[in-house]
């Protein structure tokens, strides 16, 4: 605080905390080889909870708000953009997975259920500023992708609507 305090401002020096923050980021969390293991963990731990396994929810927490507190730049290079990468590639696997074995009533409970997961994951471990990006990829590889496929499944509704109500706009 001293340091800061008399030697920092004349010399227009970096205060020591921000310091510590800048070299922590630079030397350590860039490092290829801590920058690549921290983003596994994170990923890894991702995808066990999505797959219904247990992990380490406080050292997941931990290592997002780190990288947070260093700089929202390196949240979203570091982690939030490779989430994003990763659940994008799950939600596709996880639509196919779910149109073959199902009606569209079933397929859409399921996907109601991923997107509440996925905000409260949120939440609960990721920064809430990746939680309209997070949503956005389920809705896309869950939703809007599969649309044309969802709505022939079995139990949609929709030929039942088309071909048994009136269309609005004509008169009865």
């Amino acid at each position: 605080m001293y340091m800061d305090r008399i030697y920092v401002p004349p010399n227009e020096l970096e205060p020591v905390y921000d310091l510590g923050l800048s070299l922590w980021r630079d030397v350590v969390l860039r490092d290829p080889s801590v920058n690549s293991r921290m983003r596994a963990f994170v990923l890894d731990a991702i995808d066990k909870e999505r797959r219904g396994d247990s992990f380490d929810v406080a050292s997941v927490t931990d290592v997002t708000r780190m990288t947070m507190d260093v700089g929202e730049d390196v949240y979203v290079s570091d982690v939030e953009m490779h989430v994003l990468a990763s659940t994008s590639e799950f939600y596709k696997n996880e639509s196919e997975s779910l149109l073959s074995s199902g009606d569209c009533f079933s397929y859409l409970t399921a996907v109601e259920k991923r997107l509440a997961e996925e905000v409260n994951r949120c939440g609960t471990y990721l920064h809430k500023r990746t939680e309209r990006f997070l949503v956005k990829r389920c809705e896309t590889e869950l939703l809007e992708k599969p649309a044309h496929v969802v709505l022939g499944l079995p139990n949609s509704g929709l030929k039942r609507y088309v071909l048994h109500f009136p269309n609005p706009g004509l008169p009865v």
